[in-house]
């Protein structure tokens, strides 16, 4: 986890934007219920309702965009469990990107980075 927190703090710096990373638990299970986009309701792996992860706020739509090409850049992605509702929003739901990488070979890692004021 400290990993991605300093890759963090280098795009902060080499891309000039503003960002704040809160370490919180996110339901995962919320995210990937079957509704009106999501047909398929996805099997989550066992213990995999709530995993410990990170938000990630920045100030613009683009930063948003930038921080997830950064992070996948450097770690593999679990591509079934990426979510773009910037582009795709929905009802009642916050605009955001969410993704789950693997850091350490092993350990998924829920990320959510939306935009906003900081």
């Amino acid at each position: 986890m400290e990993q991605l927190i300093d890759l963090l703090r280098i795009i902060r710096a080499e891309h000039l934007i503003q960002a704040e990373v809160d370490l919180r638990m996110i339901n995962l299970h919320h995210l990937f219920a079957a509704d009106e986009n999501n047909h398929n309701n996805i099997q989550l792996p066992e213990g995999w309702e709530q995993l410990k992860g990170l938000c990630i706020r920045v100030t613009k739509i683009e930063d948003c965009y930038m921080v997830l090409g950064a992070i996948h850049e450097k770690w593999k992605s679990m591509g079934t469990f990426f979510r773009d509702f910037i582009a795709n929003p929905e009802k009642e739901k916050k605009d955001f990107l969410f993704t789950i990488i693997i850091i350490d070979d092993v350990t998924p890692v829920p990320l959510r980075i939306e935009y906003g004021k900081l």
